[in-house]
């Protein structure tokens, strides 16, 4: 059976005869289902990683039919909870996204201290007393209260906590045991996006397969002088990747070996900008062609898309990249962190994938990554080549504001090889998505790479360093996308900790919310969000999950 027709079935097969015989047929572990629902509490918050933002909040999360907190919440036997009467409509989780660093920084992984004020929305919730207060949360400015902060339910990450992170937090919550459990949720794919110079031009419609070893030289700012162009140059690159220069676009053929691209340099168009002033002015501008020099864009801040991204680049070369593999702000100095272009179509700082999707876009020459749902629905990528005028901000035209827009040109992601760094005649490239799948991710989860194997198998083991990226993904039996991020949840063993929310009802409420919706998260929601721009965890860790979902107790 083939995979695409495989995934449909399965999805008929949910609508048909539900959840448990779902879960079982796509092997995962079905949750334990209690004699008695259980009262979980109303209202809740978490926050994190952006690059989880759309399966939380599009999926998982959703108030409609679908997901766990929908309107047939108590029909669609998702969870195990029960309605408060007041509640109405089932219990409501509120998500941020904010960075994964931040997620982890407030459950005190870092310092050993609590900092709900990473989640602005779940802290004035705690102060308005409508979710609990941590039991030794600072007190508000001039309130006179003891308790004063609220803290997420949860928080997500792309880059699990180290043993060290999991001590801080145990030491936050005065827990006299282990405080965090890891639980893995998803695969995501990072796609490599490329936004061309206005006036070169590949095929219209056309991919682009992009070596590893050029991968790495790309982002190493290593590109070397080749075709009459200088070293670090979109033609540089193309000529590296085998394209063929042609004299004028009437003359593309359509899926010619070697690919062509097409160089339109000096002709000008007239765009919209800002001045200092923050007026907007029209300004002529010339396309500057292939000779434009490649800008590498990166998230400025502290981020868990950055980690498995550096880390698949240290799989390439690990000479190069092993001292950047990380998820901080610490790249090469060609790597630009900061806005490319504060006066022109509206660049913004690049705070989260869809900020560094839409900076890549919307300024042509720029090299990015982001998770492929972001780069889809922020930037407008896709694989193949489309001309685009996105721009990020707006100006005023005709006496009305209105979206930047940057000067035409192409857009797209790459197919990444995924058979290590073999040689062109030998290289085989795949897409993030499956083709003919819709928005399904073409991550493995039937097989284990290397950087996967050694997962643990108890609950208050650290997934640390746990990665499913992997350059030479079809030589371990898998044909899928190389560059896949596996994304992480976590939550508290124990909420009665004298840190957390102390031995009440309202504390064995938040608990059963929280073991609830991971329940949820790791079975049928698996199936909820693949052709949604991600893809389930591999399959083999589904029963070790499972436990530690189990773990998650008042």
């Amino acid at each position: 059976m083939g995979r695409n027709h495989r995934l449909r079935r399965l999805a008929a097969l949910a609508t048909c005869v539900g959840n448990a015989a779902v879960v079982a047929a796509f092997g995962i572990a079905a949750p334990a289902m209690a004699a008695e629902k259980v009262t979980c509490y109303p209202t809740g918050f978490a926050s994190g990683s952006s690059l989880q933002g759309s399966a939380q909040t599009e999926d998982w999360l959703t108030s409609g039919t679908e997901g766990w907190g929908g309107t047939d919440f108590e029909a669609s036997e998702k969870t195990q909870c029960t309605e408060k009467p007041e509640a109405g409509s089932g219990p409501k989780i509120t998500y941020t996204k904010t960075s994964s660093g931040e997620g982890l920084e407030e459950f005190g992984d870092n310092s050993g201290v609590f900092k709900p004020d990473f989640d602005p929305k779940a802290l004035e919730a705690g102060k308005k007393s409508e979710i609990p207060l941590v039991a030794n949360a600072e007190p508000e400015e001039g309130s006179g209260k003891v308790e004063a902060a609220g803290l997420d339910f949860y928080v997500t990450t792309d880059d699990a906590p180290s043993n060290s992170q999991d001590g801080e937090a145990e030491a936050a919550a005065e827990a006299h045991n282990p405080a965090q459990i890891t639980i893995p949720v998803a695969q995501a794919p990072i796609a490599v996006m490329l936004s061309l110079p206005a006036g070169c031009e590949v095929e219209p419609g056309s991919e682009a397969d992009l070596g590893n070893a050029t991968l790495s030289e790309l982002w190493d700012g290593a590109i070397p002088a080749q075709g009459g162009y200088a070293a670090n140059t979109w033609g540089a690159l193309l000529v590296q990747l085998g394209y063929t220069k042609i004299a004028h676009a009437s003359e593309f053929e359509e899926g010619a070996e070697p690919k062509q691209y097409v160089e339109t340099r000096g002709a000008k168009e007239k765009v919209l900008r800002l001045n200092g002033k923050g007026e907007t002015v029209e300004v002529e501008e010339e396309e500057p062609g292939c000779v434009q020099a490649i800008s590498l864009q990166a998230d400025y801040t502290e981020s868990g898309t950055s980690y498995p991204f550096k880390t698949y680049l240290s799989q390439i070369d690990y000479t190069v990249w092993n001292a950047y593999a990380d998820d901080a702000e610490n790249w090469p100095s060609t790597v630009k962190l900061e806005d490319p272009n504060t006066s022109g179509s509206g660049s913004r700082k690049s705070e989260s994938d869809g900020g560094l999707a839409e900076n890549t876009a919307a300024n042509p020459g720029s090299v990015g990554y982001a998770s492929v749902g972001d780069a889809a629905k922020n930037g407008g990528f896709s694989a193949a080549a489309t001309i685009s005028q996105f721009g990020t901000g707006l100006v005023k035209e005709g006496g009305k504001e209105v979206a930047a827009k940057s000067l035409k040109h192409e857009i797209l992601w790459a197919e990444i090889q995924n058979n290590g760094t073999a040689p062109a005649s030998e290289a085989t490239y795949t897409p993030p998505l499956i083709s003919g799948g819709g928005h399904a991710a073409n991550c493995a989860t039937s097989v284990l790479v290397p950087g996967d194997e050694s997962f643990p198998s108890s609950y208050n083991d650290s997934w640390y360093g746990i990665t499913t990226t992997d350059p030479n993904i079809k030589g371990d039996a898998s044909n899928a996308y190389s560059i896949c991020a596996l994304t992480f949840d976590v939550t508290w063993h124990h909420f009665q900790n004298p840190g957390l929310f102390g031995k009440h009802k309202t504390s064995e409420e938040v608990a059963n919310t929280a073991h609830n919706l991971m329940e949820y998260i790791t079975t049928q929601g698996q199936l909820d969000v693949q052709s949604h721009y991600y893809q389930r965890f591999p399959t083999a860790m589904a029963a070790h999950i499972a436990i530690a979902v189990q773990e998650i107790k008042y």
